[in-house]
């Protein structure tokens, strides 16, 4: 019975942090949504809002929809009370759904250094983060459907 105990509460962070996530679901590290666009012009427009954002597309495989960028200085969310250097690199997937519907998963890898410390990479669902995710579904939904 402790065992069992122990299980809920270690999980019952993560069950909590997925809450009020804006119509997305959270596939583990990242978020996904389904998005009423077209497969081709979701990609289009994804690879674009991220190039627009700064960050260098390094894997742009637009036929079956996965798009990685390189880290971006300055990017990201974090830790509280952090003041040393941060960065982000984003990795998107995107899977045909029907003619017009796509679904769009977004994995924002967000890291932290303090001076000469090593990257450390931050909790993907933070708050921060899951406001950041809102802004990059906003953002490449918008792009889409001005395409």
């Amino acid at each position: 019975m402790k065992k069992r105990t122990w299980l809920a509460l270690f999980f019952l962070p993560f069950l909590l942090a997925c809450a009020g996530t804006g119509g997305h679901e959270s596939t583990g590290f990242g978020q996904a949504k389904v998005i009423d666009v077209p497969f081709t012009k979701l990609v289009r427009a994804t690879a674009d809002y991220l190039s627009n954002r700064g960050y260098r597309v390094i894997i742009s495989d637009l036929d079956n929809g996965i798009i990685k960028t390189d880290y971006r200085s300055g990017a990201g969310w974090a830790q509280r009370g952090s003041r040393g250097e941060r960065r982000a690199k984003v990795e998107a997937k995107i899977e045909r759904i029907d003619d017009t519907h796509s679904k769009l998963t977004l994995e924002i890898y967000a890291e932290v250094r303090e001076l000469n410390t090593p990257w450390e990479l931050v909790d993907g669902g933070s708050r921060d983060a899951l406001v950041i995710y809102g802004r990059f579904f906003d953002g490449i939904t918008t792009r889409a459907k001005e395409m």
